[in-house]
């Protein structure tokens, strides 16, 4: 399921401050095969890798897949930046 980008749609509402990344639920088999990935994973490495606090957090296994892919997605491509018209500030590691 890594780096599988299923259709997805940002949302911005600028007089809120808000942004909303909705995804296609499940159409094929691939996707029903996510659904079944039931066991949970922690976030502690998504929240170091994203900037947040993943401590006893967890997440069903193949959204949270999809999920990073997606944030993965739009970070490669600068979308967010787009959209909100901000200038991307590099990340050191």
């Amino acid at each position: 399921r890594e780096g599988i980008v299923i259709p997805y749609a940002v949302v911005v509402n600028h007089k809120l401050k808000s942004v909303i990344i909705t995804c296609r639920g499940s159409l094929s088999i691939n996707d029903i095969l996510t659904d079944a990935m039931v066991k949970p994973k922690s976030l502690i490495q998504s929240g170091k890798r994203w900037g947040f606090d993943g401590r006893d957090s967890y997440a069903h296994t193949g959204f949270l897949q999809i999920a990073e892919n997606i944030r993965s997605h739009l970070q490669a491509h600068g979308t967010l930046h787009k959209l909100l018209g901000k200038t991307p500030v590099a990340k050191v590691d």
